[in-house]
């Protein structure tokens, strides 16, 4: 039997750490009340592209596949859509 190991999720970028060849975030995705954190790593000219427009605070859909990394799980990216900021809203005191 074949194994399908496909994810798709869009969320917020909370936190990003770079190093020359990989780009790993994590990515707030909202489940009601709730958050969950997903790690996600991307390497290449992913990675690249990724370092140069990720913000905190973006808005991004990943595409990949699931992946064991450092004892944990985690996305490997094969594709990121960079969707947009979040607004925030401002304080009028």
């Amino acid at each position: 039997m074949n194994c399908l190991n496909s994810v798709l999720i869009e969320g917020t970028v909370s936190g990003v750490e770079s190093s020359p060849f990989t780009v790993q975030f994590a990515v707030d995705v909202k489940h009601g009340d709730d958050s969950v954190f997903v790690l996600v790593r991307a390497t290449g000219k992913l990675a690249d592209s990724c370092f140069r427009k990720l913000m905190y605070a973006s808005v991004v859909r990943v595409v990949g596949h699931l992946e064991t990394w450092r004892g944990s799980l985690a996305v490997f990216a094969e594709h990121i859509e960079f969707v947009g900021l979040i607004k925030k809203s401002k304080t009028v005191a």
